[in-house]
């Protein structure tokens, strides 16, 4: 199988912003006084800017009325309008793609996906290094919203767990309702190992981690119960999706409930701790004729993480 390899400070060094595809339309121009007001305010730290500062960074020094307007203008003095989505509490850990945003930058900066590497017919085209830290869902942002549309489409839809990873969750799913009486489960990603090496969480302790993560999962358990109360489920403006129904219409957990923890912390006093608390850990649900079903892909820890990933999807509340 042929692979071509992109270094990963060849992808989108500073300040390059890496987009899926070049604008059709010629640059306007940067050299304006527009342009150097945005400069100005964009700085020597940040790549891009939302386009509500963009907004009112301009409304002091040219009228415009709406979006459509705005576009124009920045287009005009070489700044490009880009498509894509709001990062989770302020940071890019969790690709989410379900509130698309606009962004702007410099024209002269955007640097095209299709373009660099359209040229390239190896079968497989992977990007080298470190690809989570900083970057928006799918490594890029979007010139063209139907591009966006897309890949919004594409996550939400068509990424899916193979048959046998499904069937397990459901298993894992199936066993965790048993523990808690039929009720709703709720569960947590509890990552430790080389996140606590590396100064990733925001607690060293595993007694301070879990105290934080079953506070969270108190405030969990407050909403599933005034949804259960008031049949009311609000999602994300997302075109094609329905709400999981199923799983609000059992009762909500009580206080004391048993809860599932998916973790990497492989010391056994920690682990215990964990159960001590009430956690339930996948130890605890898998058993050796799951194991034998699966099949030997079932060792790699990183499967047994997807497993678990899945199974909390079903949880009420994560």
């Amino acid at each position: 199988m042929s692979i071509h390899e992109i270094p990963n400070n060849e992808y989108d060094p500073e300040p390059m912003v890496r987009v899926e595809m070049l604008p059709s339309h010629p640059p306007g121009n940067e050299n304006t006084l527009f342009s150097k007001i945005l400069f100005a305010a964009l700085g020597n730290k940040r790549t891009v800017m939302d386009l509500d500062e963009a907004a009112g960074i301009l409304r002091g020094h040219v009228e415009f009325s709406g979006d459509s307007q705005l576009e124009d203008i920045l287009r005009e003095n070489g700044w490009e309008v880009l498509h894509t989505y709001r990062s989770a509490r302020t940071m890019e850990y969790t690709k989410s793609v379900v509130e698309p945003i606009k962004q702007v930058a410099p024209r002269s900066r955007l640097r095209g996906m299709f373009d660099d590497y359209n040229h390239i017919n190896a079968k497989v085209l992977v990007l080298a290094g470190e690809t989570h830290l900083n970057r928006k869902p799918g490594g890029v942002r979007f010139v063209y919203p139907e591009q966006q549309i897309r890949f919004t489409s594409t996550v939400l839809h068509k990424m899916r767990p193979t048959v046998a990873i499904r069937r397990l969750a459901m298993k894992l799913h199936e066993r965790m309702e048993k523990i808690v009486g039929g009720r709703q489960w709720m569960g947590a990603h509890m990552r430790r190992g080389d996140s606590v090496d590396q100064g990733w969480v925001m607690e060293h302790s595993i007694e301070n981690h879990l105290g934080r993560i079953m506070e969270r999962l108190g405030n969990g358990r407050k909403i599933l119960q005034e949804i259960y109360d008031t049949k009311k489920i609000d999602t994300y403006d997302v075109p094609g999706i329905e709400p999981e129904r199923d799983a609000h219409d059992r009762p909500p957990p009580i206080e004391g409930d048993s809860f599932y923890i998916a973790t990497d912390e492989r010391s056994k006093e920690g682990l215990r701790y964990i159960q001590s608390k009430g956690g339930i850990l996948v130890g605890d649900l898998l058993t050796w004729e799951d194991r034998q079903e699966f099949g030997w892909p079932i060792m790699l820890t990183d499967v047994v993480a997807i497993v678990e990933q899945t199974a909390l999807m079903l949880a009420g509340a994560l």
